[in-house]
């Protein structure tokens, strides 16, 4: 089969000058009348996503074939010498004259210097990267809002195709092989791909953090990405958080945790799952009942129905306070917020606990 450009080379060869008039034509449609064209289409009919990918893919497509011809056309004025089995012309022939024509020079081929600073190429590698980006926007729709998966994973590697260099396509497929098709190699491949075309790209090394903690069991290099993530971005609340639960959990550095999170509640004083992590670490690790309890209330505060925050309060007032009665109303909140955010088994425990707890009282 042939590429278009074989197509149209074909195409010049036969009909050079209806080409010529076709390319005119082309040159003469402008984004805007396609806009005009997809704005008559009734509403409902097509989406605005869908409408805008379809937009730039036209273009894309006009630029491609804009591209193609002007490297072709040329050709047909290109002088031709005498094919190797022809006759060569007689001495006698008589003089050339005083003003040869002087044949035109080739087109610049395409991957010489000269055609890489060309405007119709620059213009070429722009819309090759906004169709990439139109292919990526899709993507993210179809993966985390309609729940395409296949539709998704398709979308993003087209979008790296066109653009090899597109870091944030490397790293958005990198979260969906992740957190929806269980793909922890392929993800892992990806956020380092990312990281090796934006050194900079703070929320790949934070991802990479994230699995190499979660999935991984690489400890040292999951502390690694975390310093990194922050020192790229130091207003990252969830890089801090992380990494104080790194450093709680598999790397029993108490100090460095509590600072790590308090950092993190200075950065966002309204976040009640920052004040719940915090408790819990005041409660198991430094035995700082009172804090924990302050914790806690904080976070219930924050989010009158965070059902962790009931569970915990009332795990510290029954086990550190000895306040039964407390207890009960907490697991008894847990268990109707539980109930409701569908968390059976969380609910089926906290009922236990209360109906063991109601037994002593």
């Amino acid at each position: 089969s042939l590429s278009m450009s074989g197509m149209l080379a074909t195409v010049v060869s036969i009909k050079p000058n209806a080409v010529r008039v076709w390319m005119e034509r082309i040159t003469q449609i402008d984004s805007q009348i396609v806009t005009q064209l997809f704005d008559r289409i009734p509403d409902g009919w097509i989406g605005e996503p869908a409408k805008n990918f379809a937009i730039e893919l036209l273009e894309f497509n006009r630029q491609q074939i804009a591209s193609i011809c002007e490297l072709i056309l040329p050709l047909e004025n290109v002088y031709r010498p005498h094919p190797d089995n022809s006759p060569e012309p007689p001495n006698d022939s008589p003089d050339p004259p005083s003003n040869p024509r002087i044949p035109p020079q080739p087109p610049t081929p395409p991957n010489s210097p000269d055609a890489a600073n060309s405007p119709n190429y620059l213009n070429s590698i722009a819309t090759i990267e906004k169709i990439a980006s139109a292919y990526y926007k899709r993507a993210v729709l179809q993966g985390y809002d309609l729940d395409d998966l296949s539709g998704a994973l398709a979308n993003f590697n087209k979008a790296i195709e066109l653009n090899p260099q597109f870091a944030d396509a490397y790293y958005s497929r990198a979260v969906l092989k992740q957190t929806k098709l269980n793909d922890v190699s392929g993800a892992l491949i990806d956020l380092s791909k990312a990281i090796e075309l934006n050194p900079q790209f703070a929320d790949a090394y934070h991802h990479r953090a994230n699995l190499k903690q979660t999935r991984l069991r690489n400890v040292a290099g999951a502390l690694v990405d975390y310093d990194r993530a922050i020192e790229l971005n130091p207003q990252s609340i969830d890089a801090y958080c992380n990494r104080a639960i790194l450093k709680q959990f598999r790397l029993n550095d108490v100090p460095g945790a509590l600072a790590d999170f308090n950092k993190a509640i200075e950065l966002n004083p309204q976040d009640g799952n920052i004040y719940y992590n915090l408790a819990n670490l005041k409660q198991t690790k430094l035995d700082d009942i009172s804090g924990a309890l302050a914790d806690y209330d904080k976070a219930i505060e924050l989010n009158p129905q965070y059902a962790n925050a009931y569970y915990g309060r009332a795990n510290l007032k029954q086990t550190k306070l000895d306040d039964i009665s407390g207890s009960i109303i907490d697991f008894r909140a847990a268990a109707t917020f539980y109930q409701q955010q569908d968390r059976l088994e969380d609910w089926e425990d906290t009922i236990d606990r209360i109906k063991k707890l109601e037994g002593t009282t």
